[in-house]
Formats: C-alpha cells, structure tokens, sequence
C-alpha cells in the first residue's frame, strides 16, 4: 500500500513519496460500529475547509472515469468502461453470469 507497495505502474523517476494510513471509518455511535466494505472505498468527511471538501470529491469523481474504471477496476461502474472492456470479460470463462450489460 502507498509507494511502497510491491506492485506499480508508475516509472520510479516520477514516483512522488507520499504516507498512507489506514483509519476507522467515523461513527455516529462509537460503540457499535458499523461499516459495509467491498473492496476500496472512497470517504469524503464533511470538513471546515470546504476546499478540500471540494478537492476530495473531484478526486472521487476522477475515479469514477471510464479511463481509471478501465485501468484499475477489477468490476467497473460506468457503462462506458464496461462498454469498453466487455468483449474480454466475455471471452472470460470465470466471468460471473450475473454481470450483464442492460
């Protein structure tokens, strides 16, 4: 995780360092918590710099681009990006029935 994960498809001479950590999702009710994960997920926390409000959820819709849902997604989102990628899914023989373009 972060840059110094075994695997990258960034060149080392434009690796930019950066920290990762890993944190608990906030909680209305700190005593029992709750969370449904399925792989990454994205937060964007209601902050007093609306700024990086702002800035958090453009990167959040970066992602959701067909290009990143091509390059990075194991199962994407957008139609286009499925649209794109589709006829190697189908030529897939471990590709689940129930993903099926409507």
């Amino acid at each position: 995780m972060g840059t110094d994960a075994p695997l990258s498809d960034i060149s080392a001479d434009k690796l930019v360092r950066f920290e990762t950590a890993v944190r608990t999702v906030p909680q209305l009710d700190p005593d029992a918590p709750k969370m449904m994960s399925q792989g990454p997920s994205v937060c964007v926390f209601n902050k007093a710099d609306s700024g990086e409000v702002l800035a958090s959820w453009l990167f959040c819709q970066y992602l959701l681009t067909d290009g990143v849902q091509i390059a990075y997604s194991d199962k994407p989102i957008r139609q286009g990006a499925m649209r794109t990628i589709w006829p190697t899914f189908q030529a897939t023989p471990t590709m689940p029935s129930i993903m099926r373009l409507s």
